[in-house]
């Protein structure tokens, strides 16, 4: 199991999609702050740890923290 999260961790793919996950969610954070303001007091600090954790390499845990914010972005949406 811990070569799996090393070999997935390691992988271009997924730091590519942490960047591109983190991006989106910054600019809806900034953006969409004004009629979900659920969404910014609990996604923000999310992107914040997200942001941290690719500096020390934990990509994986920062697309699945991307992920969820992205489901609490949808639920508070509707």
């Amino acid at each position: 199991m811990q070569n799996l999260y090393k070999t997935l961790n390691n992988s271009n793919i997924t730091k590519w999609f942490a960047r591109v996950l983190i991006t989106f969610n910054f600019i809806f954070a900034v953006v969409v702050k004004t009629s979900v303001s659920e969404y910014y007091v609990e996604g923000f600090p999310l992107i914040i740890i997200a942001i941290w954790l690719t500096w020390f390499n934990n990509y994986v845990i920062s697309v699945l923290i991307m992920l969820l914010c992205i489901s609490t972005f949808y639920m508070h949406w509707q």
